[in-house]
């Protein structure tokens, strides 16, 4: 086993129509993290509106449960 720390930029693509139909907004958009306590919002390090792609950096830990939320 090697053991180590290192940082991932997650990158998450979504519908833009269905953005667009939802009447959300930029600052609605983030990336959250499921625990044992339900849903954490981690937030954005950027999005992209155009092309439908929220970011969020750095993520440290690694848990299966990761979505887009609004």
């Amino acid at each position: 086993n090697v053991t180590g720390s290192g940082r991932v930029n997650l990158t998450m693509y979504y519908s833009v129509n269905l953005f667009n139909n939802l009447g959300a907004s930029s600052s609605e958009m983030a990336i959250a993290r499921y625990s044992a306590s339900g849903w954490n919002n981690l937030g954005q390090s950027s999005i992209n509106l155009a092309n439908g792609r929220i970011s969020y950096s750095p993520i440290n830990s690694f848990r299966r449960n990761i979505r887009l939320i609004k």
